[in-house]
């Protein structure tokens, strides 16, 4: 569910025109991502979970990473295999010729 909350002010990179907030589920906890909006064009993003405990916050945060560089490692392979994929058809089709 996206909000939109009305925050003006000034942030650390210039004037913030818009906050947006969003509420999802990872790992089974509640997530809240921010996304501040700047007079300049740029954007930022921040996630976090709310839970009180900071210890279980920053656990999810380590195991969240851990599993977007197992995800990003994965999909390096893939871009691999395909990329050798792609030039082992093209030998066989210059050898053809």
């Amino acid at each position: 569910m996206m909000e939109i909350v009305d925050k003006k002010g000034t942030g650390r990179f210039g004037k913030i025109i818009r906050l947006k907030e969003l509420e999802s589920e990872i790992l089974g906890r509640k997530v809240v991502t921010r996304v501040w909006e700047y007079e300049n064009g740029m954007q930022r993003c921040r996630c976090y979970f709310v839970d009180k405990n900071r210890s279980t916050m920053s656990k999810l945060n380590t195991e969240l990473r851990k599993k977007i560089y197992e995800l990003e490692t994965k999909l390096e392979e893939k871009r691999n295999q395909t990329e050798n994929v792609k030039k082992e058809v093209k030998s066989i089709w210059d050898l053809k010729e």
